[in-house]
């Protein structure tokens, strides 16, 4: 079906005489910027997620490609894109793609995906925002109604996760847009509540322990203000508290080039829509990150320009472990506006890339015996700081099931953030030590914009940061290699990069490697 043949679908809907209609005056505005060029894609029938891009046709196909496709493009959170994009191309696109929807879909009737509760409220607040801009003209109040309905009956259906916060935010933006929806607000906000209080930790940080779920939630929960704001109806005092917490949470993970730390299958994220979020949050520029997040599991050091970060938590829960990654006590670290060591990322889409970038070895952490972590409960950390430097450390049972060994990491940062040093060091446990030697292996995976050779006969690596800014690595208790990584922290075409990587093996009880990278002077 071409657009004209959509357009022609979308002038049925208009206007006809139907009992459900809109609340006088009711209005609601979307508070996220789109994507003008993946507006523009849209418009020439090509659907666009994270980078990656799809036929619009393709998408709606059945199949395991499409299936990957299905929250986005039944959640229309697109519609923000056309509205970037605006003009009578836009508009006619989004009417058209709507109307369609509603004519094949609207009895329920399509992937079951399609209708999950959290798929299902993203369509509502979707329609809701757009309704009086993109789609002005469209009689969309009954397929409105017909969908709160059948949402406000299975609120509580649906996966574990952010889906369950969505689907209330989609809920009361129908309550907020439709006559008579007064009667669904008091059953989303306890939805609301029982969610948020599965997921969202006391130091505002997320179950899953990824920045990206973080994200999306407090987005959802910035989208359910907006609704009872727009319903002139007063947010619950949960709601404002939870956002502020989660503001501040997320804050941690903003890396100097605004884009997110690249944890648990978190990506970099689109830059304007975190800034977004976190200004809705009241942790816009100016505020301060905090330093720790005990209980979603990762702390933050930070000395003049330089910015280290240690994941000290343990393996989600298996409720909120869909995207979790195999990386214990791994690091990254930034110097001024780039990124030096980083994970080599997250795809937006599940297959082999996505599969591979959750081993160990695709992070700046320690390998042993060639094999990922097992599952691991949280570290133990400690902190120190005092006389221009910090000092952080823990220790995570993850080789113990399959080796009997425990790894502890130390890091100190000083001299105004331009002295990163480590130390790594495997204990095996009571009554347990390796049969044989097993090989160890410390990555430190670097961004594509460093460049780096080996110096001193091999024994020393050279780091260039854009701008010319010189970094020596130095190592000891290890050889010292180059090898080939990738970058996957935006979109879906890997970046060839290099990785540091220190070798060594562990043939007795104990084994310490010692690392340092220091700014060269001059």
């Amino acid at each position: 079906m071409g657009l004209l043949d959509l357009h022609r679908a979308a002038r049925a809907l208009v206007a006809p005489a139907h009992p459900a209609a809109f609340a006088p005056g009711a209005h609601m505005a979307d508070p996220w910027p789109g994507d003008a060029g993946a507006g523009r894609a849209l418009v020439h029938g090509v659907l666009s997620l994270g980078g990656a891009h799809i036929p619009l046709e393709d998408a709606a196909a059945p199949g395991r490609e499409a299936a990957a496709w299905l929250p986005h493009l039944h959640g229309f959170s697109w519609l923000r894109d056309l509205k970037a994009l605006g003009g009578p191309h836009a508009r006619r696109a989004a009417r058209a793609l709507v109307a369609r929807w509603t004519e094949a879909h609207g009895r329920g009737k399509g992937p079951p995906g399609a209708f999950l509760p959290g798929v299902r409220g993203a369509r509502l607040f979707a329609w809701a925002t757009h309704r009086g801009s993109l789609l002005a003209g469209l009689d969309l109040a009954p397929a409105m109604a017909t969908e709160a309905a059948r949402l406000h009956r299975s609120l509580a259906a649906g996966p574990p996760g952010v889906g369950r916060v969505r689907a209330a935010a989609g809920l009361l933006a129908a309550a907020a847009v439709l006559e008579g929806g007064d009667r669904w607000r008091a059953r989303a906000l306890a939805a609301l509540d029982s969610a948020l209080d599965a997921q969202v930790l006391p130091d505002g940080g997320h179950a899953s322990r990824a920045p990206g779920t973080l994200l999306d939630a407090l987005a959802a929960c910035v989208e359910a203000r907006v609704a009872l704001s727009a319903a002139h109806a007063a947010a619950p005092p949960f709601l404002a508290e939870v956002i502020t917490r989660m503001g501040h949470a997320l804050r941690m993970f903003l890396a100097p080039d605004r884009g997110l730390a690249l944890f648990h299958g978190t990506g970099e994220g689109a830059p304007a829509h975190t800034a977004a979020v976190l200004a809705a949050a009241g942790a816009g520029p100016g505020t301060r990150a905090p330093s720790s997040l005990p209980l979603m599991g990762y702390e933050r050091a930070t000395l003049g320009r330089a910015s280290l970060l240690l994941d000290v938590g343990g393996t989600p829960p298996p409720e909120h472990a869909d995207r979790a990654h195999a990386a214990p006590l791994a690091l990254a670290f930034s110097y001024g506006p780039e990124r030096v060591f980083t994970a080599c990322g997250a795809h937006p889409l599940p297959g082999p890339w996505r599969d591979a970038l959750t081993a160990t070895a695709a992070h700046c952490a320690l390998t042993l015996g060639h094999r990922d972590s097992a599952p691991y409960a949280p570290p133990a950390a400690t902190r120190e700081e005092g006389a221009g430097a910090v000092i952080l450390e823990a220790a995570h049972e993850g080789y113990v099931p399959a080796f009997g060994v425990v790894h502890r990491r130390r890091l100190y940062l000083a001299g105004r953030g331009c002295d990163l040093r480590g130390q790594e060091m495997l204990t095996a446990a009571a009554g347990a030590g390796p049969a044989q030697p097993l090989p160890v292996a410390v990555r430190f995976h670097l961004h594509p914009r460093v460049s780096v050779a080996l110096i001193q006969g091999g024994t020393q690596a050279l780091l260039r940061v854009p701008g010319g800014a010189g970094w020596r690595f130095t190592c000891g208790g290890a050889a010292l290699g180059l090898d080939n990584s990738v970058y996957l922290g935006t979109g879906t075409a890997p970046r060839k990069t290099k990785q540091i990587v220190l070798t060594a093996a562990l043939d007795t009880k104990t084994a310490r490697i010692r690392w340092a990278l220091q700014r060269e002077v001059g």
